[in-house]
Parts: C-alpha cells; structure tokens; sequence
C-alpha cells in the first residue's frame, strides 16, 4: 500500500492543474493538438523517466512511469490511477481546478517572460514564475519553464531553497493519439487493499 500511496502523490503532483491561460501574463500548458513527450527528471525526489500524452478533442491526458500511469480527464473531472504490476485502478473524482500539464502558478504569483530556448528540437518561450510567500520567512520558491507556442512544456525547472529539480523532454512526437490509451485496459479490477497486506503464514 505505500508504493501505491508514493506513487499517487508522484503522479498527481506532475499533472497538477495549470493555473494560466494563453496570454502575455504567462504560458500555455494544455497542447493544442495531440502530442506524446518523453521526459527525464533528475534532482528531486521523483529523478527518473515519464512520459505524457495528450488526447486533445477529449480533454485527457495520460502520465507514465515505470510505476504506474495516471489518466486525467477533463471533462469528466475524474482522475484514474492504473497500477500495472497488480493490474487495479482507482478512480476518484478531483475538486481541484481543472488542466493537464503542470501546476505552473497561482494567481498571486510573478510571471516575466525571459526569452527563448530550443529544447528536443523544437523553439519555446521561458518563463519565470516566482511563488507568492504566505510567510515573509519561508523559501522562496521559484521555476522556469519553457513552453512552446501551442503548449507543450519542455522544460521545467523548479528550486526551492538549495532544493532544485529539473524535467526536460527528451523526445517529442506529434501525432494522433489512440483513446484506447486513455481508459482503463480490460482486464483490470478495483483497488483492492488486501492485495497489499502481509501474507500470513
């Protein structure tokens, strides 16, 4: 039980809701158009390799590990997390605002366009965004992402005091995505936690 715990947590904190709209003030983050990006996260608590993909015309998006997969739908406002090894979903509805990308900022937060880069071989736009502090004594807490023009993140780099992580694509492939991978594969049953409890002997 506490892998899948660990795992949650993981999964639905990469693919917290975006928190701007396309505009000067800030970045897209929900794509326009069907896309799948590998990543490869280092530093942090999470280093490793994900893959997102996007399904466009029905709002969802599928986040990957080597642990487990999370698909959230926006229309529907239900987030689904499948535990390959044990072949069990859970699904639960979300009362958090709705996106799929990144949770990039809040409303209170500094955003400032910094320039461009080219990241996996596509052009993007960095941003800065700087969290607003409840705590004049609290870390700061800062991030640069890159994001292409039709909202694709290549790049977010997050620090937090001496804490610092970074996610960077490292291949990008547009192309129709197949719903099939966005529902949960026959086959598969309802968490159940006595699938985790100590064997006894």
């Amino acid at each position: 039980m506490p892998r899948v715990a660990a795992l949650a947590a993981f999964l639905l904190g990469l693919a917290a809701p975006a928190a701007l709209a396309q505009s000067t003030a800030g970045p897209v983050v929900a794509p326009t158009r069907d896309v799948a990006v590998t990543y490869r996260t280092t530093g942090g608590r999470n280093a490793g390799e994900l893959r997102i993909a996007w399904l466009v015309a029905e709002e969802k998006m599928r986040l990957e590990t080597p642990g487990g997969a999370l698909i959230q739908d926006g229309r529907a406002k239900r987030d689904t997390i499948l535990m390959t090894e044990q072949r069990m979903f859970v699904e639960g509805a979300s009362d958090r605002r709705r996106g799929r990308g990144w949770s990039l900022a809040g409303p209170d937060d500094k955003v400032t366009r910094e320039g461009t880069d080219r990241v996996a071989g596509h052009e993007c736009v960095v941003w800065r965004i700087e969290a607003k502090k409840e705590d004049p004594d609290d870390e700061a807490e800062a991030k640069r992402a890159c994001v292409t023009a039709d909202g694709v993140p290549l790049r977010v780099v997050e620090e937090k005091g001496e804490e610092r992580s970074t996610t960077v694509a490292t291949r990008v492939e547009y192309a129709r995505q197949d719903p099939a991978q966005f529902r949960v594969p026959e086959g598969y049953r309802p968490f159940d936690p006595s699938a985790f409890a100590p064997q006894r002997r």
